[in-house]
């Protein structure tokens, strides 16, 4: 049992835990004007490496939020994750989030799916959202 200790306590070390809600944004620049999207995941499963979870996803960047069903994959810290709006939400997107887990952040990239691929920063903290009182949101 010794022998196994040390493979055990490694093999924990660099499990990444995925699970639970998330928040943050990605912030696209259009025409030089950065535009953000405020998102928010709850993922409920991440088991073989499969992401299951709901989101809800601001598909103009004007505060129209849609829950949107989340799907996805994680291979080690690297996570790729699929938002697609209904056809009843009246707006043909979806964005897709490609990023590294480290610890409570995931950073990476967001692309933005409207008819072209539009492309910028993704930054998540783990917990839900919680406004200031000077307007900013910080996760808690």
């Amino acid at each position: 049992m010794n022998k196994l200790a040390p493979l055990l306590l490694f093999l924990f070390a660099c499990s990444t835990d995925t699970l639970g809600p998330w928040t943050g944004d990605c912030t696209i620049s259009a025409d030089g004007e950065p535009v953000v999207y405020a998102i928010g995941l709850d993922i409920e499963s991440d088991a073989g490496g499969v992401i299951v979870g709901t989101a809800l996803f601001d598909v103009t960047g004007l505060g129209d939020e849609a829950e949107v069903d989340l799907d996805g994959i994680r291979k080690g810290k690297d996570v790729e994750l699929e938002l697609t709006v209904p056809d009843d939400v009246g707006v043909p997107v979806a964005m897709n989030l490609e990023a590294k887990v480290k610890g409570d952040e995931m950073i990476g990239e967001c692309i933005l799916l409207i008819g072209v691929s539009l492309r910028g920063d993704l930054e998540l903290t783990r917990g839900v959202a919680e406004e200031q009182e000077d307007g900013t949101k910080t996760a808690r």
